[in-house]
């Protein structure tokens, strides 16, 4: 391979409250030092390295992220490559765009009726006394098919329905990490109070580690909205008390 053709990208970050707190000094004499003013934050240079020197250079206030890259890949970093070059970067989390754009999903829905089982026949269903959302996604790109059960409201709106449903996945990752960072499944209770404050207790040590990580390294929690595939889907609506050939009776029993 031409090691010209290499291109290495890397970041490095500055401080303004990057300063000294302890000097040395003579016997009986002052450590007089500088310390610089500012907004106290963080500022982010970005940069590309060849054999040639250094290339695409970008500087932002604050920490890098998926967004921050992207634009830099696309703004700075694609004008100045050639045919054939090879880039090479680390594995920072800012790196892996895992998002596959927009994905559309149609969606229908419906107030059905659930069947409970009178007197614990199943030979006699009957119709509960109140009636859920029956919500069917469809990925139009994919051809996948989703269905949601609901007990909201009826007046919820299916936007904010829909939004709730494709953020289980996070819901799900949130667990997991609790249960292995903070001892969210570790308990020993006997009360539904002291369950509780476990799980409150696990909660806001979850968020407090999430609110260090981001701190300290200008990065977003692994169950964070925006760091999930999902971030860029939005749903096309459709009333199916719109749809006679699916309601083909008065009430929907499921």
């Amino acid at each position: 391979m031409d090691l010209k053709k290499l291109v290495f990208i890397d970041e490095s970050g500055a401080k303004t409250n990057m300063t000294r707190l302890y000097g040395r000094a003579k016997n009986g004499a002052r450590a007089v030092d500088s310390a610089p003013g500012g907004h106290w934050s963080t500022t982010t240079m970005i940069a590309a390295v060849t054999l040639d020197g250094y290339q695409a250079p970008m500087v932002i206030n604050g920490a890098t992220n998926r967004e921050v890259f992207k634009v830099y890949i696309e703004k700075f970093l694609l004008p100045t490559l050639s045919p054939g070059d090879c880039v090479v970067l680390d594995n920072l989390s800012a790196h892996k765009d895992t998002t596959r754009g927009q994905c559309l999903w149609h969606v229908k829905s419906a107030q059905v009726y659930l069947v409970k089982h009178k007197d614990g026949k199943a030979y006699c269903p009957v119709p509960t006394d109140r009636t859920y959302w029956l919500i069917i996604a469809h990925n139009q790109q994919t051809g996948e098919m989703k269905y949601f059960i609901s007990n909201a409201p009826v007046k919820a709106k299916i936007e904010i329905l829909m939004e709730i449903a494709f953020s289980r996945w996070h819901v799900e990752k949130w667990f997991e990490r609790a249960k292995q960072e903070c001892g969210f499944g570790a308990f020993e209770v006997r009360t539904y109070t002291s369950l509780i404050r476990h799980w409150l207790a696990s909660r806001l040590a979850m968020y407090f580690l999430a609110d260090q990580t981001h701190r300290l390294r200008g990065k977003k929690s692994a169950d964070h909205l925006g760091t999930s595939g999902r971030c860029g889907e939005y749903t096309g609506v459709e009333d199916l008390a719109k749809v006679s050939v699916f309601m083909e009776t008065e009430s929907v029993c499921v």
